[in-house]
């Protein structure tokens, strides 16, 4: 069997902020990607919203960082001070192991997101 490249949309609270995430995983339920959070209660609220199936790793990750860009874009991002805008637009107040990456709950950008999501990779695995 292949290994998995899954590009997913999910959303959550964190910290009693409502939060989106975009990523990638080898995982064929999106929910094992956050097991440990969702165990130890660091996020609640989980939803898997969409997701797409990818030839290669390589692919899945270009998809994205296409998908990362295109939000930048329309939507902002975060201004480091290296001069680079990053696509979480908030930090919460400890770093929690493998949950970056994460966006302040918006709608229009959700609705980006699933689009995108939707029209890039496959919808089934097989």
């Amino acid at each position: 069997m292949n290994k998995i490249h899954k590009l997913y949309l999910v959303r959550f609270t964190i910290e009693g902020q409502k939060a989106y995430k975009s990523g990638i995983t080898s995982h064929i339920d999106v929910t094992k990607r956050f097991k440990i959070p969702l165990n130890e209660g660091t996020i609640s609220d989980f939803k898997i919203m969409k997701s797409s199936y990818f030839e290669s790793e390589e692919e899945a990750y270009k998809s994205e960082q296409n998908l990362f860009k295109e939000i930048i874009t329309e939507f902002g991002g975060y201004n480091h001070k290296d001069g680079k805008v990053r696509f979480h637009n908030f930090y919460t107040k400890r770093k929690h192991n493998g949950i970056t990456e994460i966006r302040k709950y918006n709608q229009n950008e959700v609705n980006h997101c699933w689009k995108y999501i939707n029209n890039n990779g496959k919808k089934t695995y097989l």
